[in-house]
């Protein structure tokens, strides 16, 4: 019996497998931190080194719409910061060309549960070796969004899906002005002073190995809310910026005007905000890329 499910097993892994090498490109995730180790894996497992543009960031530069931006790699991780990326991007052997830092979340520190995940000797030789063992192709992940769908297909025929009412409209306005209310408050705090300079300490040095390789970097902050723009934490983190990487030895590419960015929780771009900020991205950009 053991031997029957063994075999049943070796014969399944081998179709599944002979499937992802006839299908490369189909990938999938289901929830946030598999999205993130799927985005990370697909830079790392990279094997034809055409990835010259790279950028580095947390959910905020996630926004950026990737088709506008086919020259580019979008390495940020949602719910993450930049040092994770940062993390992955020096441990490769061969660099981009122009790495894209986002500024707006510098505080955030590393998870080295994450980093660590992605290049233990084991798992990171098995999955560099073994395409059908990456997490987006995890049969799992698959059988997931069809569940899904059927459950909301279902939902939908009994009734479920139903315009939303002004009392909803009404309801989501209050929660996003709430939402904005508690940003207003966290920007008005300033970090420790040794975290502060913890962070930027490591920020340095992973920009300076950057720069020893060769790589141009761009540092750039996303637009936010208006409210928040000239907060105190905001203010604090373009002063260190500005000590750390002074503008006349280095790239930025300058927040535009915030006054149309609403946003819906203060810091993240609704879809029609990151359209525009993305076209802004791409003009500051191409000086970078000729």
């Amino acid at each position: 019996m053991i031997k029957k499910i063994i075999f049943t097993f070796i014969v399944l892994f081998g179709v599944y497998t002979c499937i992802v090498m006839l299908h490369p490109t189909m990938s999938a995730s289901q929830h946030q931190w598999q999205d993130n180790i799927v985005r990370a894996e697909k830079y790392i497992y990279n094997e034809r080194d055409t990835v010259k543009n790279i950028i580095i960031g947390s959910s905020l530069s996630l926004r950026l719409i990737p088709d506008s931006l086919p020259q580019f790699y979008n390495m940020a991780f949602a719910g993450q910061g930049i040092f994770d990326g940062l993390k992955i991007l020096n441990h490769q052997k061969n660099p981009p060309k122009n790495v894209f830092i986002e500024t707006n979340l510098v505080f955030r520190e590393e998870s080295k549960e994450f980093t660590s995940g992605l290049f233990s000797f084991l798992g990171y030789n098995i999955k560099k070796y073994c395409v059908s063992l990456r997490t987006d192709k995890e049969p799992l992940v698959f059988i997931y969004p069809l569940v899904q769908s059927v459950i909301h297909s279902k939902r939908d025929i009994i009734g479920y899906a139903q315009p939303k009412s002004i009392k909803e409209d009404s309801s989501e306005r209050e929660l996003t002005k709430n939402l904005l209310q508690i940003q207003v408050t966290n920007y008005s705090k300033l970090p420790d002073t040794s975290l502060a300079n913890k962070q930027f300490s490591i920020l340095t040095d992973e920009v300076t190995l950057l720069k020893s390789k060769g790589v141009k970097v761009i540092f750039f902050e996303m637009p936010i809310n208006p409210l928040l723009v000239q907060s105190p934490l905001e203010k604090l983190i373009r002063t260190k910026f500005y000590m750390y990487f002074p503008k006349s030895e280095n790239n930025y590419i300058d927040i535009p005007d915030c006054t149309n960015y609403v946003t819906g929780d203060g810091l993240h771009l609704n879809p029609d905000e990151a359209a525009i900020y993305t076209s802004y991205f791409k003009e500051n950009t191409k000086k970078y890329l000729k």
